[in-house]
């Protein structure tokens, strides 16, 4: 759906068809915002539309690479090729402090991303490949053309959280809480891994 599809739907809902209490750009605010939170809370594996990679070559003796503008959280990253083992801020320290049971290598090598990207060890070649998996923010949508960013099946969802915001903002709390909670169902369906079918026997006894 595109912007204008969107906050069309959302007046709908609210039923308010005119621009008398709520701007069209304080809904575009609000679709936005949307977008952007199932960006954050829901899994890699659902937001197939935002998955991006970028890739960089080293320079021998530099370990902090910028990571790239639209970035908002890392899949995976992988140095000439070789998966990296993705490490948090324990296994950092560790690292730093020469006091782990493994040290990356070559042929074994880690990856830490914050701020930056860092490769570990630090690499000691210029132009040797390294491929950043992530998913990306989503692009604002301004013009009323602009589509959303997300897949088609969570659109409704950004409409759910923007109508969950006008209808607080008129202090109708109970239809406020109804969108809210439709929304929450949303993210806990795809955030909730499919249940384990018991295996089934087959032949005789």
């Amino acid at each position: 759906m595109n912007l204008l599809e969107m906050r069309t739907e959302v007046r709908s809902r609210i039923a308010e068809t005119a621009t008398t209490f709520y701007s069209d750009t304080e809904i575009n605010g609000w679709l936005n915002a949307g977008q952007l939170d199932l960006a954050q809370r829901l899994p890699n594996e659902t937001l197939h539309t935002l998955r991006e990679i970028s890739e960089s070559e080293t320079i021998a003796g530099v370990q902090t690479y910028s990571l790239p503008a639209d970035f908002l959280r890392w899949r995976g990253v992988s140095y000439e090729g070789t998966p990296c083992r993705m490490i948090g801020f324990e296994e950092l320290r560790a690292i730093n402090g020469g006091n782990v049971f493994w040290t990356p290598t070559i042929s074994d090598p880690a990856a830490f991303v914050w701020k930056t990207l860092d490769i570990y060890p630090k690499p000691t070649e210029d132009n040797k490949k390294v491929s950043l998996y992530y998913v990306k923010r989503p692009t604002q949508m301004t013009g009323d053309t602009a589509e959303c960013s997300l897949p088609n099946e969570l659109h409704e969802a950004v409409i759910f959280y923007a109508c969950a915001i006008a209808h607080s903002k008129d202090q109708n709390y109970d239809a406020a809480a109804h969108f809210r909670q439709a929304y929450q169902d949303v993210i806990a369906n795809y955030a909730t891994p499919p249940a384990k079918q018991s295996p089934t026997t087959t032949g005789g006894a």
